[in-house]
């Protein structure tokens, strides 16, 4: 009965059982932040290194403008993971943090950068500066970055998967809002946006069951260590 779990949180209904779990996740959290900090670091590091900086590269003011504010905001997401990855390395080492800042930081991180994802795309920086002198015809960037976060999120991110529901909220309403906001290109948005849905629910879906089965396993590990306590 203290092992029993809520059927939609799936919290265990032992609060002490649940506190020890959830410091397990916490552990695993912090050193999976590190790693996916300095990966997001190297990757828009790698954005602006291959951007054209020079105004004399670019077709007009505006253009340059528009791939400077671009750039801007890649150099803020870098900034963003760096810091987030040296404030769990910190806290792996001093422990700073309770539990429940780890998860809003990480939480509020994944928010920034799906966000930060729509202002990184030409044309939708284009739109929002007044400037729609970009007429790219496919949202490839917007839905692969959109795609990016929630993978590595609900993969390699040892949270709850009732945590992650905001994260799941924006992600499959940033992109209509962003499309309704600046008139869109694609000729069937709707598509898109059907896609992204599916993703995001099977990727719910997933994080459930994987976190399901390491309740289970969790409490299979506990049973194991009263055994081997009692026959010693």
């Amino acid at each position: 009965g203290k092992r029993k779990l809520h059927r939609v949180s799936l919290q265990f209904e032992d609060p002490i059982l649940e506190e020890a779990y959830a410091k397990t996740l916490t552990d695993k959290l912090v050193q999976g932040m590190v790693y996916i900090g300095l990966v997001a670091v190297i990757m828009y590091a790698l954005f602006l290194s291959s951007a054209r900086w020079s105004p004399a590269s670019y077709q007009s003011h505006t253009h340059y403008k528009v791939s400077m504010s671009c750039r801007i905001v890649d150099i803020g997401l870098a900034l963003a993971s760096f810091s987030v990855a040296v404030i769990m390395k910190v806290h792996e080492r001093c422990r700073i943090l309770r539990d429940s800042h780890v998860v809003c930081i990480t939480v509020s991180f994944a928010l920034l950068a799906m966000i930060g994802g729509a202002f990184t795309d030409h044309f939708y920086m284009a739109r929002f500066l007044g400037q729609p002198i970009y007429n790219t015809p496919t949202d490839g960037w917007v839905m692969l970055h959109t795609n990016c976060v929630i993978s590595a999120t609900h993969v390699l991110m040892s949270v709850r998967w009732c945590a992650l529901w905001p994260l799941e909220i924006v992600g499959l309403t940033l992109y209509p809002i962003v499309v309704l906001a600046t008139q869109g290109r694609e000729l069937f948005p709707v598509h898109n946006l059907l896609v992204l849905a599916a993703l995001v629910v099977l990727s719910t879906l997933g994080k459930r069951l994987a976190e399901f089965r390491d309740r289970e396993a969790h409490c299979r590990w506990l049973e194991e260590k009263v055994l081997r306590a009692s026959a010693e």
